[in-house]
């Protein structure tokens, strides 16, 4: 009897995140095509031969992501690519271009700038904090995690990094 309620049960976890197009450890990464703030267009293959790291933020997260960039980006930039994602997608189509002049002000590295959503939703981007997602060179998803970015948080996901491109 036990059976016969676990498996519909597990079946039903398994496939949720298929129905939301949310990827999980194990799942490629979303098909996607989104502009940066220069409207330059970035595709997902853009991003394949090496491993590359998402980071997906909203303004409330952006506190946060130099928490876990500090340290990988110097070290790692040669390694994976490092793929900034701006949650755009509640800003009113009227502003767009003054938000894109902000960015460019701001940031002289290319910000995949989500107007749809695709990738903020397609990565399961958690509000308020930054959601890191690592893939390898295939752009299959091999680690996923969010928060501030303590000391811990950012030693698992080198560890992570490190396993992908053969440090040791």
């Amino acid at each position: 009897m036990k059976r016969q309620v676990y498996i519909p049960l597990l079946i039903i976890i398994g496939i949720t995140p298929l129905m939301l197009g949310m990827v999980s450890v194990g799942s490629p990464v979303p098909t996607f095509s989104i502009e940066d703030q220069y409207e330059k267009t970035w595709k997902t293959s853009n991003y394949s031969g090496k491993p590359a790291l998402y980071v997906v933020c909203d303004r409330d997260a952006y506190d946060y992501v130099e928490n876990w960039t500090k340290k990988l980006v110097p070290k790692y930039k040669e390694n994976i690519h490092f793929v900034p994602v701006a949650d755009v997608t509640s800003v009113p189509g009227f502003l767009k271009g003054y938000i894109r002049g902000r960015f460019k002000d701001e940031f002289k590295y290319p910000v995949l700038m989500d107007w749809e959503g695709i990738l903020v939703k397609g990565l399961n981007m958690k509000a308020g904090h930054p959601t890191l997602v690592l893939t390898d060179g295939s752009g299959i998803v091999k680690y996923r995690a969010w928060g501030k970015g303590s000391d811990d948080e950012v030693t698992k996901l080198e560890k992570k990094i490190k396993d992908l491109v053969g440090e040791e």
